[in-house]
């Protein structure tokens, strides 16, 4: 059964608020009344049984994700807080019911904090956007989406010159294809190997090159152990087999967020939206970093840390994780390093905002892109764009609802607009897979 669904029926037919839905008189009013309309708009079968078991389930799993929640996490809060144990279990229950907040975000948002409690209707809800605004928005599909295709993605960066890291090779169906035709090696440095099509890090490995041995072969070592150059491309290229992958060059932090990133690259995560002249604007952004020196990427749904920018001048706030388990706080110090985290200015900030705005003004058929952008020493590179950023990480990191802010505007512009993006044209959007070839 979908979160969503429950998040649905919670919605529109128990949360507070339900005439703003049916007559939107604020920017979330009109976000939800997106959502309501699409979630009894189903298009499959099996999305109407997704329905039916949420109204069988949907009060049992408020209780039972409230249990499990408040086992979880109910001692750190009250230490903080002053909240007891059974008030936040009767909070997380009735804020379900009448918001549509599941339990898992009662501390996600720390919503046992008084001050946050009193905000808990102006935080915009995953399936709001994912299964909600973020579809209304756009009817590309993602296998035509090159924002879904990482590959595609550098071939577009190429294309319009933004500043993007550049594959080496694709392997597909059990063939290497390198971008300089002229190679039939792997490159003798750090590789980074991901899906072409993925999300949070999922199926990524770092390859660490450690010279050449006595017979002068490339010698890399990384998540099955120690391999030579020809074995390193044999098992790409049989991994490759209904997996398309993407090879590059690994990155280096720059030396000034080197004691906040550990060994995987750090990114921005930046949200652009189109504003209410078409013309892309910095809506939110926040800092990503890996915790522990085994990590190779810097995803929070991977266990990482985030903490807000302040988007006027690239300044850090204090750094936390997803929040689902939430003793871990708010740290103003790095839990791996011990460097300050809170206050530090990043590096190329003007740079890292005017390549954003230049990527989206690319991609104008998206009314919303989150960017993925690392801070090298040579300065900001783009490493890829989503079209349907998680605005839960933002609002958590933030420690704030986005529900009254700038970005709930801008959707709710185009949403009221009727903006629809139809399928891109094939120079602006869209290539065919074989675009990166070499």
């Amino acid at each position: 059964m979908s979160g969503f669904a429950i998040n649905g029926i919670q919605k529109n037919l128990f949360g507070g608020g339900v005439a703003g839905l049916k007559n939107p008189s604020s920017p979330l009013d009109t976000i939800r009344h997106a959502y309501v309309r699409h979630y009894w708009r189903p298009e499959e079968g099996s999305e109407w049984l997704d329905i039916a078991v949420a109204f069988m389930l949907w009060l049992p799993g408020i209780i039972v994700l409230s249990i499990i929640s408040t086992r979880r996490n109910a001692s750190y809060a009250r230490r903080h807080s002053g909240r007891a144990m059974p008030r936040q279990f009767l909070d997380q229950i009735v804020i379900g019911l009448t918001t549509g907040i599941l339990p898992p975000w009662y501390y996600i948002f720390d919503l046992y904090k008084k001050d946050n409690r009193g905000s808990c209707l102006s935080y915009i809800g995953r399936g709001e956007t994912k299964a909600g605004a973020y579809v209304v928005l756009t009817d590309v599909p993602r296998k035509h989406c090159i924002l879904g295709n990482k590959d595609i993605f550098a071939a577009h960066c190429r294309e319009f010159g933004l500043h993007a890291v550049e594959p080496v090779a694709i392997a597909d169906d059990g063939h290497i294809m390198f971008s300089d035709t002229s190679l039939t090696r792997l490159p003798a440095c750090d590789l980074f190997i991901k899906p072409a099509r993925g999300s949070g890090g999922r199926g990524a490995e770092r390859w660490r090159w450690q010279g050449k041995d006595m017979q002068g072969q490339d010698i890399y070592t990384g998540t099955t152990g120690r391999l030579a150059e020809v074995e390193l491309r044999q098992r790409l290229a049989f991994r490759s087999n209904g997996r398309r992958t993407i090879i590059q060059r690994c990155l280096s932090n720059h030396p000034d967020i080197a004691q906040l990133a550990g060994h995987a690259v750090a990114t921005v995560r930046m949200v652009t939206c189109l504003n209410e002249d078409g013309m892309p604007e910095i809506t939110d952004a926040i800092f990503r970093m890996a915790t522990r020196p085994d990590c190779i990427v810097d995803n929070i749904h991977a266990g990482g840390i985030g903490a807000p920018i302040d988007i006027s001048c690239g300044q850090l706030g204090c750094a936390s994780n997803l929040g689902v388990d939430a003793t871990h706080g708010r740290l103003r110090h790095h839990p791996g390093t011990n460097h300050v985290i809170e206050g530090v200015r990043l590096p190329f900030w003007n740079d890292v905002r005017a390549l954003a705005c230049a990527a989206h003004a690319t991609l104008t058929s998206y009314v919303i892109v989150g960017w993925d952008i690392a801070l090298t020493t040579p300065g900001p590179v783009l490493i890829e764009g989503n079209s349907g950023p998680c605005l839960d990480i933002m609002q958590r990191m933030a420690d704030r609802p986005l529900g009254d802010g700038r970005l709930a505007h801008l959707l709710a512009h185009h949403l009221l607009q009727g903006r629809q993006s139809s399928i891109p044209n094939a120079r602006q959007q869209c290539h065919h897979d074989g675009a990166m070839t070499g």
